[in-house]
């Protein structure tokens, strides 16, 4: 089976992927095979793709991306087993001949803020020779192309996901969150988090709630400034924390925001290791549905022993900014970026030690 999810509208096609691997996965398997189109070998991807199950029904690789790193292959011929990429006529090969119990997940998202870029390129679009190799096979698959919502289609994409959630929302707010966030639906679906634990349950989110809570998109934020941690977007992180600052934020407030997010992030992880049940959790931390979904998204994004090192990095921040006011830029700037790429705190205290009374 073929799923193929390809577009402008980078979080759909990350759903829509998700929802393939759940729909297949058998509740003790851990998710897909996952692999990245752009240097995963093609014969890797063979190799997954044509290995049968064993103790489970199917077998499910999930591959991003390999499609657009495939796009200047036009020939079979030319396709090596040892280096990432493969020809139309390759993809369309593999996908015939693998065996029924494989499930082949390809996913080809293009963030928003990229799509000039991307069809200058030649990105994936509908006319791609990799798309219609796939679309003219005789085989049972599943091709959608996600566009970027705009206007009426994008609040009412808001208006679905926040009753998908659980909540509700007025229809002028769904117009108004559509459009301050116009451009992933990432920043989208985290506000719609925000909102709902913001308006309690059995509340509706009004337009005054989405004027308070969220601000638009060309504004940096505190919201920005954790989604950009969570990503791993290091550079993203640094623009919005000196947009902060330049907007008035004192230090004082940052290192507020981030122990708290640090903070919240750390206790779900730590119920997460304890396998508590989900409501169990929720009740304990104090947190509403919204709330608990919101950050375990974010929690998920750090690997073992990650959260602890930003937690000894925050401190070493601390530690430093009390003691050497004129570097507090320095300071804060090198605190973000090794929260973002998750690295080693004793680079603060190296780079700023405590001066000895």
């Amino acid at each position: 089976m073929l799923h193929l999810f390809y577009g402008e509208d980078d979080y759909t096609v990350r759903a829509l992927g998700a929802a393939a691997v759940a729909r297949y996965a058998d509740e003790s398997l851990f998710g897909a095979q996952r692999l990245d189109g752009a240097t995963a070998t093609w014969g890797d991807i063979v190799a997954a793709c044509t290995v049968l199950p064993f103790l489970f029904a199917h077998q499910i690789v999930r591959v991003d991306g390999l499609i657009t790193a495939s796009t200047r292959r036009r020939s079979a011929s030319g396709d090596e087993t040892a280096k990432p990429g493969v020809s139309p006529d390759g993809l369309a090969a593999l996908v015939k001949e693998m065996p029924e119990t494989t499930v082949l997940i390809l996913e080809e998202p293009v963030p928003p803020r990229a799509r000039d870029d991307y069809k200058k390129a030649g990105g994936v679009q509908a006319g791609n020779a990799h798309i219609k190799a796939l679309a003219a096979l005789d085989v049972p698959k599943e091709i959608r192309e996600c566009p970027h919502l705009e206007g009426r289609a994008r609040a009412r994409w808001v208006h679905e996901e926040v009753k998908r959630r659980g909540g509700a929302i007025e229809p002028d707010a769904a117009a108004s969150l559509a459009e301050r966030l116009p451009d992933s639906l990432w920043p989208v679906s985290g506000a719609i988090d925000t909102l709902l634990a913001y308006v309690g349950p059995g509340a509706a989110i009004t337009r005054t709630a989405v004027e308070d809570m969220v601000a638009p998109d060309e504004d940096e934020n505190a919201f920005h400034l954790g989604d950009a941690i969570v990503e791993k977007n290091s550079g993203r992180a640094l623009t919005v924390l000196h947009g902060l600052m330049a907007g008035g934020m004192v230090v004082e407030q940052i290192m507020a925001m981030l122990t708290g997010r640090v903070r919240d992030w750390t206790l779900l992880t730590a119920l997460k290791a304890e396998r508590t049940p989900e409501d169990a959790a929720i009740k304990r931390l104090g947190w509403n549905a919204g709330k608990y979904r919101m950050i375990a998204r974010a929690a998920g994004s750090f690997g073992r022993g990650e959260l602890p090192r930003a937690y000894q990095a925050l401190v070493a921040a601390d530690e430093a900014l009390k003691s050497r006011h004129d570097d507090q830029f320095l300071i804060l700037d090198m605190l973000v970026f090794i929260l973002t790429t998750r690295g080693d705190p004793e680079a603060l205290r190296t780079m700023f030690p405590i001066p000895q009374l």
